[in-house]
């Protein structure tokens, strides 16, 4: 799925957007609520996922047709409160440590999830700490965190519709590397402007200058 935050990377938010429009993507992955609904104000009808932080002042404003990204109790019962029938991706921390849940916290989650009866959870995600190098031991970490997580979110009666931990470097290497692939989406940035972030791929060429 295409992202893009940071104004599409300097691209041009609604530019860029207005361009992907076109080729029916899931949906677009944008970094704020202001990114969101500026894409929503603009008229782009790709569906939009926030993956940062969201204001509860700004969820209760009106009901808005964005997806979230949860990663702690508050903002799933901020959520549940003023955004009724919402789609939620769970963010599990499979070791950058920056965010989300621990795996060992997850089982508690799901059991308690029931009492979020205004969401729907369609999302389990992750990030890569270091998916800009290949084969490294901290990736293959992450990668067998991460398969944990989904096999614990399915023994709880959860299958997401979506599951993703892959950014651009990380999807450019598993394919160098010829191993399965860990999801059933990518999230891609640089690469959907031209960028390969390991500086490997002769294949990609920037579209800005």
């Amino acid at each position: 799925v295409p992202v893009l935050k940071s104004n599409a990377y300097g691209h041009g938010l609604v530019e860029i957007a207005s361009i992907l429009d076109t080729v029916e993507a899931p949906f677009f992955c944008v970094n704020s609520f202001y990114e969101a609904y500026t894409l929503w104000k603009n008229g782009i009808k790709t569906s939009i996922h926030i993956m940062g932080y969201v204001d509860p002042l700004d969820l209760q404003t009106e009901k808005l047709p964005f997806s979230y990204t949860t990663y702690n109790y508050t903002q799933l019962e901020a959520i549940n409160r003023y955004q009724k029938g919402a789609q939620v991706h769970i963010f599990v921390d499979t070791g950058m440590h920056r965010e989300g849940f621990r795996l060992e916290a997850l089982p508690l989650l799901l059991k308690n999830i029931k009492q979020f009866d205004n969401i729907h959870i369609t999302g389990l995600m992750s990030h890569l700490a270091m998916g800009d190098k290949i084969d490294n031991t901290l990736t293959e970490k992450q990668f067998n965190t991460f398969k944990k997580a989904q096999n614990i979110v399915r023994e709880y009666g959860i299958v997401p519709q979506w599951e993703h931990i892959l950014n651009s470097p990380g999807l450019l290497n598993l394919a160098q590397s010829g191993k399965p692939a860990i999801g059933n989406i990518a999230r891609v940035g640089k690469a959907i402007y031209g960028i390969d972030p390991r500086g490997q791929n002769s294949n990609l060429r920037p579209i800005l200058t």
